[in-house]
Parts: structure tokens; C-alpha cells; sequence
């Protein structure tokens, strides 16, 4: 990154090209540019490398994303319902999975509450969760 008066420029690995802060506020809407900024700590010339970091690796999956739509476009039509089958059997799995988290930790908290309110009373004989 070079120093530029009061800017910085920050030079574009894959065509060379330079832009400012200045040039990002102008194309890009605030939300945008507001993580890298946040994750600069406010530091313009680090959020300006962050953002040209960021197109720089997106622009090399590019090739990688081609390659899976053309495989995907050439699968027979039943090849692609068994994979939307298996995508929605592993999103339905996630979500039980996480059901199955929340009411297992919902469990414990009764149990804890159940075993707190037990030895409370006088008896000695008490139920253990």
C-alpha cells in the first residue's frame, strides 16, 4: 500500500489497478463498506486492502464455481432430484440436531431446577436427575 497524500492507494493484485477510500465511498453504498471498516478498527487504508483483498479471493473461485455449474448442468435429471434429496436430508438432520440440542439443554435446566427444589425439603431421601 503507497501513501498518497492524505489517502493510501491500494493496488488490485489481479489487474493492477489502484483505488482509494474516497472511490470505494463513491461506488458502493455505506453498509457495504462498513464491516471492512469495523474490522480496520476505522483504519481506511487497512479496510480499502481488506475490500480488495476480498474481491481478489472471490475473483479466484470464480473458476472453481464455473466448474461445479457445468458439472451440476450435465448431471441426468435423476442424479439431481438424489441430490436435492440428500440436501434436504442433511438440512432436515441440521435442524433436528439443533432441536435435539435445545431440548436436551432445556431438559438439564429442568433437572437441575427439580434437584435444587428436592433438597430443599426436610426428607433425606432425594431424587437425583
Amino acid at each position: 500500500m503507497q501513501q498518497t497524500g492524505f489517502g493510501s492507494q491500494a493496488a488490485l493484485p489481479a489487474s493492477g489497478t489502484a483505488m482509494t477510500w474516497s472511490e470505494l465511498e463513491a461506488a458502493f453504498a455505506p453498509e457495504r463498506l462498513a464491516p471492512y471498516l469495523k474490522h480496520a478498527s476505522g483504519d481506511r487504508d487497512l479496510a480499502v486492502a481488506l475490500y480488495l483483498w476480498n474481491v481478489a479471493l472471490c475473483e479466484s473461485l470464480y473458476p472453481l464455481l464455473n466448474l461445479s455449474e457445468i458439472t451440476f448442468d450435465s448431471l441426468s435429471s435423476d442424479a439431481k432430484a438424489q441430490l436435492a434429496s440428500i440436501q434436504f436430508v442433511d438440512a432436515e438432520l441440521a435442524r433436528l440436531q439443533g432441536q435435539s440440542a435445545a431440548l436436551q439443554t432445556a431438559r438439564n435446566a429442568y433437572a437441575k431446577a427439580l434437584n435444587a427444589a428436592l433438597s430443599a425439603l426436610p426428607s433425606s431421601d432425594t431424587i437425583k436427575f
